[in-house]
């Protein structure tokens, strides 16, 4: 971008445009701007390029220890139903063995 473009858009004069130009730096309101408006302004500075990247450094840092925290808690809950005991269920394998241990103990308590 031409430092009279920049100028104009800005509503600065153009030795202003000109030095934030040749120090790569501008006040934060600017460098935001052209951040946002970057595709129809077709520049970039390096100071908006690290701040995105610090800023979605930082998303995926918090992402990642939500993860973490969400894993962590999902393995004690593992843990605590896994401890409570075997279930069983209708439908497992050994389900006639239990039930057929279970009416043969009837039958012996009912024949006494």
């Amino acid at each position: 971008m031409s430092a009279a473009r920049l100028a104009a858009n800005f509503r600065t004069s153009k030795s202003t445009a000109h030095r934030w130009i040749a120090a790569d730096r501008a006040p934060v309101a600017v460098l935001l701007a052209l951040w946002l408006s970057a595709p129809s302004f077709g520049w970039r500075t390096a100071r908006a390029e690290v701040i995105e990247a610090e800023n979605l450094a930082a998303l995926h840092a918090g992402h990642a220890r939500a993860l973490g925290d969400e894993l962590e808690r999902l393995r004690r809950e593992l843990a605590r139903v896994l401890a409570a005991g075997d279930f069983g269920s209708a439908n497992a394998p050994t389900w006639r063995e239990t039930a057929g241990e279970l009416m043969a103990a009837r039958r012996t308590s009912l024949r006494r």
